[in-house]
């Protein structure tokens, strides 16, 4: 059996600015995953993000480790805050929501759920929605293997916010720059358990 296996990962614990009425729903999305895209075990830089209260600083990375088929897949996050470097650590689990896979993200104070809204081999389309009451949270992250996009990743990933009525948020940039992940010290934050992430499963030859 050879099987193609996309894995979303996230750690976040984020107060999203996106607050509209009405229920999550993952099966109205429109996801658009590059055929033959595969997400190994890799670091993938934050591009852009819609503003958070977990996230204040730059230079925000995500990094993969032990992605096989026998064994949980973990993630390690980064950013730099007023020249400290922040590290993050999760293991992943995935979960689904009627037939839509999605990631769940369960810690201290924080839960939701997450899915890929784009892939390709050049980026990564985050999407994150939680329920609270009659309104929901919603969170969007743009990811990429560089740390700048390319004018045809950018073009492309917009098109996907546009499908998905994403298109005119406002989205805080994230810097790379030297000055920006210049660090002077480093802190491990301590936190519950993250369960972050998500899978899909994608099964192209089974003998």
């Amino acid at each position: 059996m050879y099987a193609k296996i996309v894995f979303l990962a996230v750690v976040a614990a984020a107060q999203a600015q996106l607050t509209n009425n009405g229920s999550c729903n993952f099966e109205s999305l429109q996801m658009e995953i590059s055929a033959g895209t595969s997400f190994q075990s890799r670091k993938m830089y934050e591009i852009s993000r819609i503003s958070n209260n977990w996230q204040s600083g730059q230079c925000a990375s995500w990094e993969l480790k032990n992605i096989t088929n026998s064994s949980l897949p973990t993630v390690h996050m980064t950013e730099v805050v007023n020249r400290k470097l922040v590290e993050r650590n999760a293991t992943v689990l995935g979960t689904s929501i009627g037939s839509t896979t999605v990631a769940s993200l369960d810690f201290n104070d924080f839960s939701s759920n997450f899915t890929i809204l784009g892939l390709t081999d050049e980026f990564l389309i985050l999407y994150a929605c939680s329920n609270h009451g009659e309104t929901k949270k919603e969170y969007i992250w743009r990811l990429s293997n560089n740390t700048v996009l390319s004018e045809s990743a950018i073009v492309e990933s917009n098109k996907i916010l546009n499908n998905n009525n994403f298109g005119n948020l406002t989205w805080n940039t994230i810097s790379h720059t030297s000055e920006s992940c210049q660090t002077g010290g480093a802190v491990s934050l301590k936190v519950s358990s993250f369960i972050v992430l998500l899978v899909g499963l994608a099964l192209s030859k089974v003998f």
